[in-house]
């Protein structure tokens, strides 16, 4: 009985640990077949957290462990905005993963996770022609044939529930801020023009005062304070707060980033070149007809008195320049917009003086002759050695060319006299009329007397004198 009962304890433990091992089984092949089907595309109970883009997009390349990361919205809907440069033959090549690998070159590691553009009848790849833009094009597990996409900014949209990307092309781009008497509201924004050459112009005024402040957005609400709306197409400076911008800025390339801080400027009026493709901006500052001054010791270091450079039909400012050398041989000089009523308010003329980019005053040398030297507000001389220059003045991107003027003899120092010839000249009344030869009474007249070289009857100097 003892023994019946102990087999039977047995048996029953056996069949307890069966049926254990049974569930188990049965519950570790339910979970490898949802992560199979999580592998290869099928609904899961737990949403995929990461969508990433493989390919030739947003300055990226074809590797396995760096791709454009998706922002998943609160509808489960997948966003991300695209820049294709066209740098294979005017188009680019993307694809989708939801796993990135940690070698660049792992394609075997992320292969179950990758998913792409269905198949196409008329190339290996799915050509989203016009008529695909904005419509759902379908994606499958397994195939990993790319999206191909022609030069451009597109804006994505996956659904990873229905197994759909919508495209749509980017062709706005707005500039956000209190610029043009707005203020910052996601809805309104200036709209910049988009030109042949793939770059994006826009003027904008600001007002005088403290900076103001502005950034870019490629998609605006359709109200305003809907900036989650509009946070995904968002971009402005590289860098960790309000990017300054200074006169050494102007006309140079600023980096962009998406995401990135508001741009800071102070008052006045700017034209804005942006290249979507390099990522980069360049400011401008638009210079209304204005006088412009030379000061110096060319004339008198006086902030009431300069000579007036020439203003050119292509808006540069023109002016011949002698220096006579009056400091030790050499002659200083900048330049003002603006003259003062006093001789010495040096205060008042501050404002509007500027000079050359440089810790002492610049020296303009033969090596410098012809270049271009950069200018900025409150900046230095320029100390020139005596002689004639041409000067030429870009206030716009705020550069000076400084170049040599050919000089012109004014007298002989010494003339060899059995090669100077004289030759008559004609004669004068002393009221000024011309006579048809030398005169035949007495009295005051002026003769012109031209003087050759015998050897190459080049004209030195002539010379009238009364008789």
């Amino acid at each position: 009985m003892i023994l019946n009962n102990l087999n039977l304890r047995k048996s029953s433990m056996t069949v307890r640990s069966f049926m254990t091992l049974l569930i188990m089984l049965t519950m570790t092949m339910v979970v490898n077949a949802k992560s199979t089907n999580a592998m290869y595309g099928a609904v899961t109970s737990a949403p995929v957290e990461d969508v990433y883009i493989l390919g030739e997009i947003n300055g990226k390349g074809w590797v396995t462990n760096d791709g454009v990361k998706m922002t998943r919205g609160e509808d489960g809907i997948y966003t991300a905005i695209v820049i294709a440069d066209g740098s294979y033959g005017g188009y680019n090549y993307f694809n989708f993963t939801t796993k990135l690998s940690e070698n660049s070159d792992d394609w075997d590691a992320i292969a179950p996770y990758r998913f792409g553009a269905p198949p196409s009848e008329e190339n290996y790849d799915y050509l989203v022609t016009d008529e695909r833009l904005g419509k759902e094009s379908a994606l499958t597990y397994g195939t990993y044939q790319s999206f191909k996409v022609s030069t451009g900014k597109y804006d994505l949209a996956l659904d990873l529930e229905k197994m759909t990307l919508v495209i749509t092309r980017l062709d706005n781009v707005y500039i956000l801020g209190d610029i043009n008497e707005n203020n910052w509201a996601s809805n309104v924004g200036v709209q910049m023009t988009h030109g042949e050459d793939g770059l994006y112009t826009a003027t904008i005024t600001v007002d005088e005062g403290e900076g103001h402040y502005f950034g870019f957005t490629m998609k605006l609400s359709e109200n305003d304070y809907e900036w989650e709306q509009i946070n995904p197409y968002r971009f402005g400076a590289v860098s960790n707060d309000a990017f300054w911008v200074t006169d050494e800025q102007l006309g140079k390339e600023l980096a962009l980033q998406y995401d990135g801080p508001s741009f800071r400027i102070e008052g006045g009026e700017y034209e804005l070149t942006l290249d979507l493709a390099k990522m980069t901006l360049i400011i401008k500052k638009v210079i209304p007809p204005t006088d412009v001054f030379i000061l110096g010791n060319i004339e008198n270091w006086n902030t009431n008195e300069g000579q007036q450079m020439t203003r050119s039909e292509d808006g540069k400012y023109t002016a011949t320049l002698i220096a006579d050398g009056y400091s030790n041989g050499f002659s200083y000089f900048s330049f003002t917009t603006k003259l003062m009523e006093e001789a010495n308010d040096w205060d008042g003329i501050s404002p509007y003086r500027f000079g050359a980019v440089s810790n002492g005053d610049f020296w303009v040398t033969d090596e410098t002759l012809g270049q271009e030297i950069s200018l900025t507000y409150g900046g230095q001389a320029f100390r020139v050695p005596a002689g004639k220059y041409n000067l030429t003045l870009d206030l716009v991107n705020l550069k000076l060319v400084v170049t040599a003027a050919p000089s012109v003899a004014t007298k002989i120092d010494q003339v060899s006299s059995n090669k100077l010839q004289e030759t008559s000249g004609e004669w004068f009344t002393i009221d000024g009329r011309k006579l048809s030869g030398k005169p035949a009474k007495k009295g005051v007249y002026i003769q012109c007397l031209i003087f050759h070289l015998s050897s190459t009857s080049l004209l030195l100097q002539g010379r009238c004198r009364g008789r």
